[in-house]
């Protein structure tokens, strides 16, 4: 299984829009912090990254996307990337995601 960024940002596009919360936590690191979109708290457990996208699953309206052009993939260190993108959702909202991740940490 291809690990890049950009397969990870497609794994979880896929997971968002399946409702799989199993393989949406299985992208996490158990010490994982997320300030979500659809929330005003953030998540820094297992557990709340759970109840979170439970909750988002359960949405029947969902659906994301990925704006190719705003997508930037910047190594910070040979084993470490940055990610950021803008995505939309069925209701227009348009959410800044960010995210990095640490090849060595899989």
């Amino acid at each position: 299984m291809d690990h890049s960024p950009r397969d990870i940002l497609d794994q979880w596009m896929q997971a968002v829009n399946g409702a799989d919360v199993e393989r949406l936590l299985n992208l996490y690191d158990p010490h994982a912090v997320l300030i979500p979109t659809f929330s005003n708290r953030i998540l820094n457990t297992p557990e709340k990254l759970r109840d979170y996208f439970e909750k988002l699953g359960s949405r029947p309206e969902l659906s994301i996307a990925l704006h190719e052009k705003t997508l930037t993939v910047q190594e910070m260190k040979s084993d470490q990337y940055t990610l950021g993108a803008f995505t939309t959702g069925a209701s227009r909202l348009t959410a800044n995601c960010s995210t990095s991740r640490r090849d060595s940490a899989m």
